[in-house]
């Protein structure tokens, strides 16, 4: 007989709720505001917030990253860095609805289950994104 489906892993709504605190807390220590959004592994949003003064855009620009790094193989930054120099990627990934391709978001990938899922953050500088949202994985994988 054929097997008809497999197991996949998934972050736990708890899991999320702590990445985005450990999140929130990094960007207060590091001044800024930002939204963040945890992502399941098929990039469907888990759990979100925007704190005071985060910008609107940040919202789902927040989300869109999250969605990149759960579905596409790539932390964003990582993704651009691929894309950067080939054209038709570049100009293919950047105009798809829904995908952001610079940094602030990262997978979700604990030892030996894959992808779990991912983190999105926006509001502030790339690099500064991906400060907070490293730290919102280290959370949840160490």
């Amino acid at each position: 007989m054929t097997t008809v489906s497999f197991t996949t892993n998934t972050i736990t709504l708890a899991a999320a709720n702590s990445a985005i605190e450990a999140g929130l807390a990094k960007a207060r220590e590091m001044g800024i505001a930002v939204t963040i959004a945890v992502t399941d592994p098929n990039g469907v949003l888990k759990a979100y917030q925007r704190m005071e003064g985060a910008s609107v855009l940040s919202t789902d620009v927040a989300v869109a990253k999250a969605r990149t790094a759960a579905t596409s193989g790539f932390n964003t930054g990582e993704f651009f860095e691929f894309i950067r120099t080939d054209p038709a990627l570049l100009h293919g990934m950047t105009n798809v609805p829904g995908y952001a391709v610079f940094g602030g978001g990262e997978q979700i990938t604990p030892a030996d289950l894959g992808v779990i899922g991912a983190v999105g953050v926006s509001g502030a500088h790339y690099s500064q994104d991906e400060q907070v949202a490293r730290a919102a994985v280290a959370a949840v994988t160490a």
